[in-house]
């Protein structure tokens, strides 16, 4: 596995990274669809659908946490290690909410942090530097894609620093994506730190772009309803 030097992310670790190593990372950041869509704090999803690419939210999930003035937004791209994929520009909006019913949020701004090298193994935080879950590994995003009809070798990690407003407890930031939006199999996850602890995304709580594929045994079930109400039909028609 080549990692990259952590260009960008000095700033951010500067001002957590001695606390950080010191106390757990708390697993409570998780990835939505979006500001004010169905599933913006959670739909029971492993990972969390984001259907076009064109946006995403970072929840917290913790009710105590302490504030978060600093975001890491990590991307994971399948197959592709273009160090040029993105830029600053490639983020049109942050928004920070207080919380999800918030009517309104504080104008944020994003940082292209850099393509940080290729995961082939081991798992995101782990390859960045970083403290948290250890479920977001390889083999992981792998299956993910797989589902997704995508056959991954690897993964491009690209991040992004969000700032300029204040994430607490239930609260929400939320990110839109400009043109086309994110590539197809693209899977998100988020970390943060304060002067109590870090916090990170586990991987059942991280976003991917794209509607999985179902598997051949559920596709066979389908097909056995379909033909089973179709004899159910003809059978009626016969009866009238």
């Amino acid at each position: 596995m080549k990692i990259s030097p952590m260009v960008g992310l000095g700033l951010l670790m500067m001002c957590a990274a001695s606390q950080v190593e010191a106390v757990p990372t708390a697993s409570t950041l998780q990835i939505g669809p979006g500001y004010g869509t169905a599933c913006a704090t959670g739909c029971g999803e492993h990972p969390t659908v984001l259907p076009n690419g064109g946006g995403l939210d970072i929840y917290q999930n913790s009710g105590g946490a302490g504030p978060l003035t600093d975001l890491l937004l990590i991307l994971a791209v399948p197959n592709v290690n273009n160090p040029t994929l993105f830029n600053s520009a490639a983020i049109s909006s942050v928004l920070w909410y207080t919380n999800p019913a918030d009517p309104s949020g504080d104008v944020g701004s994003a940082t292209f942090s850099g393509y940080q090298g290729s995961l082939t193994s081991g798992d995101v935080y782990t390859s960045l530097g970083l403290t948290g879950n250890n479920s977001n590994r390889f083999v992981n995003f792998a299956a993910t894609e797989s589902n997704l009809g995508i056959p991954a070798t690897s993964f491009g990690l690209y991040t992004f620093s969000l700032s300029g407003g204040s994430l607490g407890p239930k609260g929400l930031v939320d990110v839109d994506f400009a043109g086309s939006g994110l590539p197809f199999g693209t899977l998100a996850l988020a970390w943060g730190a304060n002067a109590d602890r870090g916090f990170a995304t586990p991987y059942t709580e991280a976003g991917v772009v794209g509607t999985p594929v179902p598997d051949p045994s559920t596709l066979l079930l389908l097909g056995s309803g379909l033909v089973g109400l179709g004899g159910v039909l003809w059978w009626r028609h016969r009866r009238g």
